[in-house]
């Protein structure tokens, strides 16, 4: 069994994922200096997982987007052994995928829980922790359900007044914060445009969007490669307000399967949000 430490460099992870996006954790790795083993067959298979890791002696285990990333049994299992689950805490997960405890807690923190009956659009905040007390949000992503794509920034947010862009993101990390939330990971509320700007939150999504590669265009932020530094112990070095000033356009993309298919990335112009 290995036996990692907190702050210890990761050389060696498994991967659980395929596609373009196995391809970009084996990039952002190789660009750490970290060696990555995937499982290129059937993923669902616990016990085959474990021991893989145990053959190939890996430090830390990326879940991809699949069932074992929210999953607080597996992420327990894995820090047991000593591997570093390059996601949230165990205990983190165990509230983030219980949708009650969740709904509790947004309600305690003030902050209005999804029932709205009318028509509403999709507001995914997409977020980064260290665990140390450090939380940035990362801008948000709009889904258009009808057509399968999303925008972002959101051109709905965009269209209302600026201060409902801020309250939904100073809501978003909240959230995170009462958690103490380590990685990546999505937001998710509704917005009402019928009643103003009133938004509500659904739910939080403890993964990497399948959006993600919009976010890193927009940004110029290595999303996974910051994972992975997170998830080695390293500190987020931003300040919020160092990330609103370096967004440099948006994005539509056309969302693909499961990450299998590579995205359809079209840049568009956008209104500064610097000062936002």
């Amino acid at each position: 069994m290995n036996v990692n430490k907190p702050g210890q460099k990761i050389k060696r992870i498994l991967v659980l994922a395929r596609g373009e996006l196995a391809e970009n954790i084996f990039k952002s790795a190789q660009e750490l200096m970290i060696e990555s083993v995937a499982i290129e067959s059937d993923t669902s298979d616990l016990e085959k997982i474990l021991k893989v890791a145990d053959e190939f002696k890996v430090d830390a285990i990326y879940p991809g987007p699949g069932r074992f990333a929210s999953d607080p049994s597996f992420a327990e299992e894995v820090e047991n052994r000593g591997i570093i689950f390059i996601g949230p805490t165990p205990d983190s997960l165990r509230i983030v995928c219980d949708q009650h405890a969740t709904r509790e807690l947004a309600s305690e923190l003030g902050i209005k829980v999804f029932a709205l009956t009318q028509s509403t659009t999709e507001i995914k905040v997409q977020v980064i922790s260290d665990g140390k007390g450090n939380h940035f949000h990362l801008f948000e992503v709009e889904y258009q359900k009808n057509s399968a794509t999303a925008t972002a920034p959101s051109p709905s947010l965009t269209a209302l007044r600026p201060e409902v862009r801020l309250h939904i993101h100073a809501a978003a990390i909240r959230l995170i914060t009462s958690i103490n939330y380590r990685g990546v990971g999505q937001v998710i509320f509704e917005l009402s445009l019928e009643e103003g700007g009133t938004f509500c939150f659904k739910e939080i999504v403890p993964l990497l969007s399948p959006e993600y590669k919009m976010i890193e265009k927009i940004l110029g932020i290595d999303l996974i490669g910051w994972q992975l530094k997170v998830a080695e112990g390293e500190e987020l070095p931003w300040k919020q307000r160092e990330i609103l000033q370096e967004l440099s356009g948006s994005a539509t993309i056309t969302l693909p399967e499961f990450f299998h298919t590579p995205p359809q990335v079209r840049e568009q112009g956008f209104t500064n949000f610097r000062n936002v």
